[in-house]
């Protein structure tokens, strides 16, 4: 028999979403999304490494429904190439492009 799937996992498949994008994903989290979901998601996923907790953002999309052309990170700030805080906040941030 095999595991249940998680909250998130199960919340995915019942919605039949084509896209969904996740926040602040841990490392655990990311696997479990793609034990989960890999069968019918292609799944993007960028991770601040060297934050004291890694965790990073994560794109979800059908492969029977999408194709992807091209993704990225960017730090939202004055210096996107380059790890960075944004103009007036105290944390590091980024941001996910999936063309």
């Amino acid at each position: 028999m095999g595991t249940k799937p998680g909250m998130a996992v199960q919340s995915v498949l019942d919605s039949g979403a084509s896209v969904v994008c996740f926040q602040e994903v841990l490392k655990t989290q990311y696997n479990e999304l793609v034990t989960g979901l890999s069968s019918k998601y292609t799944i993007i996923y960028y991770a601040r490494e060297t934050a004291t907790n890694p965790e990073g953002l994560a794109v979800a999309y059908l492969k029977n429904v999408w194709t992807k052309v091209s993704s990225s990170m960017f730090w939202l700030s004055a210096t996107p190439n380059a790890e960075s805080v944004s103009w007036d906040d105290t944390y590091k941030r980024i941001c996910v492009n999936v063309v």
